[in-house]
């Protein structure tokens, strides 16, 4: 069952097209709507929680192409679309 996505705020204006903050805080629905509003391919993602935030929020967000983790960590295997950053660099 598809997971129905809520509305919120949108980002600031004055950041760059491809620049938007998405807080630790933030749930996948939110993610997902960020991601989505600002047409993001590339989203960074500092942890295992956030990971598995942008991960399932990936399934919502046509334009997102890649997730780059900064900390160590397992990637889930059947993910063909995320990397490290220590493989990014």
């Amino acid at each position: 069952m598809a997971t129905k996505l809520r509305k919120f705020p949108r980002p600031s204006k004055s950041l760059p097209p491809t620049c938007r903050h998405i807080y630790a805080t933030s749930s996948p629905e939110q993610v997902a709507y960020i991601v989505n509003d600002a047409s993001i391919a590339v989203l960074f993602a500092g942890n295992s929680t956030q990971y598995h935030f942008a991960r399932e929020a990936q399934q919502h967000c046509p334009c997102m192409t890649q997730i780059i983790v900064i900390k160590p960590i397992e990637l889930d295997e059947d993910d063909n679309t995320s990397m490290l950053w220590s493989d990014f660099m």
